[in-house]
């Protein structure tokens, strides 16, 4: 599962980092974040008590604004921005308290970002309520003000407290001596139906009847209420109709602070609530009669409208509430980043300095600050001067950011790095190397970012990082020397793309280590493109041209957008083209006419059970093709092939003959009676339908099909055949197919659909779970496809729901917080995902499309 998420990132974003003159690496320790689920978009508390790099210029540091606005942070790739809110700031001493929101934090591998600070030229505050997701309906700080940090406008109106030494900077002080004292805050956008309310409290005393640190109910019935406070010392909870649901939960003790955590799931004023302490559960129980929230709250007091009669003695702080019932995880972590923070994350020294002092040899200690020759993976910051570095001999380092106006020059040298490159200047090479070698403890994902320019002689991608390492480009790179794929995967993108020039070579790639995303390679040399997708692996190649030309070649592990039409000539015409896979292969620059070579490397995954030249060909599309319709063709009739078509063996295609027409490209077949390159499957459901099941499915295209079997498990292990229904043999056609299960099994189980061609060989889908006896077979989700909202029906309130991609990486998840609860996916990109919803009886798992 890849456990780093990608972000657009604007040629603003990358250009504004190059004018700070400082950076600094943040390391979160995965251990701290709870889990399995990786948390997005989560709020890490910056909470740094005093650094004199911090201090201002004034005072003998490197922020230049007063306030401290000059301090960013980026993402793990060193550029992306990301939303961050200023809470406290002292010039004099470095402290520096602020909440950044993280894209992904994970829980078994370190997360990084970056802190950017020294600018001259920002002038106004850069906090962000954004910083704080949707679902946060108010955030109190209490640093000097009553004000709700989220973009809600929930602000609180204060009665009698006063600011004070809190938890996280500064907090508010109540004293129930007057039992007015409170702080009245809005609480638009809560509701009934799912909800959390955090704080810190202290009680300075406890009164021997009620002190109350969160009150919001309704006169005369306190009907709805939802309040936190203490009897006599022992924290209590009301929820709903009941004041103190499930009596003395936990005893606490005046003059310590306390993380209290509440949270609720249910509809229609019935449903179940968590009481969290430092992290861990202590209680849960179920509630009634609770119709609606309030539309204020009272920190400090009892939420009574009418009289305040239990005010609390001692201190608040940091009051949070959300409109959906925040996981455990969630909760558990948030006070881990809010208790400790200097154990939830650490950070690096400050970068070394090149300051060129004394000429441009590396080796020279006075050309360094702090002064002496870098060791061994330490981090650089190399600054634009007189004198610019050039390698001495083969280094090895962390992180190093070029600024602008700097070069940086390998030689004849190897620079091997273990974090990122961030170039604003000029990184250029005569016969020099430049590696991405991460290893365990280091970066999963390295990046090349920043504005500047990536000039290489040698480029070596060896990141070992288990399980998934990669380099992502955030810029243009060009290679002149040898492109070497040992580990990891290159993420490419149209604008940010590896171009190989005539001088250039590359290995073919490994399963492990190949180009994600676009490359070029210039000349006129013959040429194999190491590309792949996900995680397949195929390679492209091309023959020699006569003259000079640029190809560009991509691969993608999915079917062109159109696999319907074949052409009739050249002859003999196509009976299909592969419905899995595809390549673009196309000149950017020149008029050179070259061979082709298609690659398998999992003969059976791609479809093909019969490599000699009598039946597979090169498939073109001819865009002109049909009255501009489109059609595949039969690239040209003469090809040679090589290797195995069984199992998992390796092979290629190529034309013989030079094409002239290029992009896109794919397998394509002669006969339905071998290659017969798979199904096109569009859908597998299983449904309940009064004590039978229906299961349905459809293809969009057919080749050679000759049957399908319907499989039901218990256990996901033993399959047995249930049912055995005829395919349509060849079809370019949407077809529909259904099967009921007369007799089915009690409890939990799944289907499978097989399809078995004509000459025996078989291809398995994805299984859809199912039950007939409890409340499995009454989870469904409509509309499906959709446009990113759907609901979820027939949940239990309280069921955990989280979605994931195609890669299997959770995206989104939450609480069900009513029979029908509504799921909203319209920032996530088109495309396929799976809805799991777990319950007491197991889990169902649920396909959705998203992008109607």
């Amino acid at each position: 599962m890849s456990l780093l998420l990608f972000l657009f990132v604007s040629a603003t974003a990358q250009s504004q980092i190059c004018s700070y003159v400082q950076i600094r690496r943040i390391a979160i320790d995965p251990t701290k974040v709870a889990g399995p689920i990786d948390l997005t978009d989560f709020p890490v508390l910056i909470n740094i008590t005093s650094d004199n790099d911090l201090r201002t210029v004034a005072n003998g540091g490197r922020v230049q604004n007063a306030s401290g606005w000059d301090i960013i942070f980026t993402a793990d790739d060193g550029v992306t921005l990301l939303s961050h809110q200023l809470e406290k700031y002292v010039p004099l001493t470095g402290e520096y308290i602020a909440n950044v929101k993280v894209p992904l934090l994970s829980t078994s591998i370190t997360t990084y970002i970056y802190m950017y600070y020294g600018n001259a030229s920002i002038v106004a505050d850069p906090s962000s309520t954004a910083t704080w997701d949707a679902n946060y309906k108010g955030v109190y700080h209490f640093q000097n003000d009553f004000l709700d940090k989220t973009s809600n406008g929930n602000n609180g109106t204060n009665n009698g407290s006063t600011f004070a030494t809190g938890k996280i900077a500064d907090g508010i002080f109540l004293d129930n001596s007057t039992t007015t004292d409170k702080v009245t805050v809005n609480t638009t956008g809560m509701n009934s139906n799912s909800g959390t309310v955090e704080l810190w409290g202290q009680a300075a005393s406890f009164l021997a009847t009620e002190t109350y640190f969160y009150g919001c109910t309704t006169q005369p019935a306190y009907a709805n209420r939802i309040q936190i406070y203490a009897f006599n010392g022992q924290l209590r909870i009301g929820m709903g109709n009941s004041h103190a649901i499930g009596g003395d939960l936990f005893a606490l003790t005046a003059g310590t602070w306390y993380h209290i955590a509440v949270k609720w799931a249910g509809a229609g004023g019935n449903g179940t609530f968590w009481v969290y302490i430092n992290g861990a559960q202590i209680y849960t129980n179920n509630y009634s009669a609770f119709p609606a929230i309030q539309t204020f709250a009272e920190i400090g007091n009892d939420g009574d409208p009418v009289t305040s009669m239990q005010a609390l003695r001692g201190y608040i702080d940091e009051v949070r509430t959300s409109n959906i019932t925040r996981s455990a995880d969630w909760i558990s972590t948030s006070y881990n980043s809010q208790s400790s923070p200097a154990t939830f994350y650490s950070f690096s020294p400050t970068f070394t300095r090149w300051i060129g002092g004394t000429s441009t040899n590396w080796a020279i200690g006075s050309n360094w600050s702090p002064a002496g020759v870098p060791a061994a993976n330490a981090d650089l910051l190399i600054t634009n001067g007189t004198n610019q570095p050039t390698l001495d001999m083969n280094r090895q380092i962390g992180d190093i950011w070029i600024q602008s106006g700097a070069t940086v020059s390998l030689s004849t040298f190897n620079l091997s790095f273990r974090y990122n490159v961030i170039n604003c200047g000029t990184l250029t090479a005569s016969t020099g190397t430049l590696t991405a070698n991460s290893v365990a403890t280091y970066m999963q994902q390295q990046h090349f970012s920043g504005t500047g320019t990536f000039n290489l002689n040698k480029l070596t991608v060896n990141n070992t990082f288990s399980p998934t390492p990669s380099l992502r480009l955030l810029k243009n790179v060009s290679v002149s020397g040898a492109f070497t794929l040992t580990s990891g995967i290159v993420y490419t993108t149209a604008v940010n793309i590896l171009d190989l020039s005539s001088t250039a070579t590359a290995t073919s790639g490994l399963a492990t280590s190949f180009v994600d995303g676009p490359m070029t390679k210039a000349g006129t040399a013959a040429f194999v493109f190491p590309v792949g997708n996900g995680t397949k692996w195929a390679r492209i190649g091309i023959g020699s041209t006569l003259s000079a030309t640029t190809f560009y070649a991509q691969y993608f592990a999915s079917a062109y957008s159109n696999t319907v039409f074949m052409a009739s000539s050249p002859t003999p015409v196509l009976n299909n083209v592969s419905t899995v896979e595809h390549w673009i292969l196309n000149r950017t620059a020149g008029t050179g006419t070259a061979t082709v070579t298609l690659y398998w490397e999992d003969a059976a995954w791609s479809g093909i059970n019969n490599c000699t030249n009598t039946d597979l060909r090169v498939a073109h599309w001819c865009a002109s093709c049909n009255s501009g319709g489109g059609l595949w063709e039969n690239n040209n009739n003469a090809v040679s092939t090589t290797g195995t078509c069984s199992g998992a063996s390796a092979g290629t295609v190529s034309t013989t003959l030079a094409v002239t027409s290029f992009s896109p490209f794919t397998f394509g077949s002669l006969s339905s009676s071998v290659n017969p390159l798979p199904v096109e499957l569009l859908y597998f459901n299983a449904a309940c339908d009064a004590g039978k099941v229906n299961v349905t499915w459809a293809s969009a295209s057919e080749t050679n099909n000759d049957y399908f079997t319907v499989e039901r498990t218990a256990d996901g292990i033993n399959y047995e055949t249930v049912g055995i229904v005829n395919g349509a043999g060849n079809s370019t056609q949407e077809l529909h197919y259904s099967f009921i299960d007369e007799a089915p099994i009690a409890g939990i189980f799944y289907y499978r659909l097989k399809q078995t061609d004509f000459n025996g060989q078989t291809e398995a889908f994805d299984f859809v779970t199912v039950s007939c006896d409890d409340d499995l077979s009454a989870v469904t989700i409509f509309p499906n496809p959709n446009n990113g909202s759907f609901t979820i029906n027939g949940v239990v309130p309280g069921n955990d729901v989280f979605i994931t991609n195609a890669l299997g990486e959770i995206i989104f998840e939450t609480k069900a917080y009513a029979v029908k609860t509504e799921i909203d996916l319209s920032a996530q990109a088109k495309g396929i995902y799976f809805v799991h919803v777990v319950t007491e009886q197991g889990k169902v798992v649920e396909k959705i499309v998203v992008g109607e």
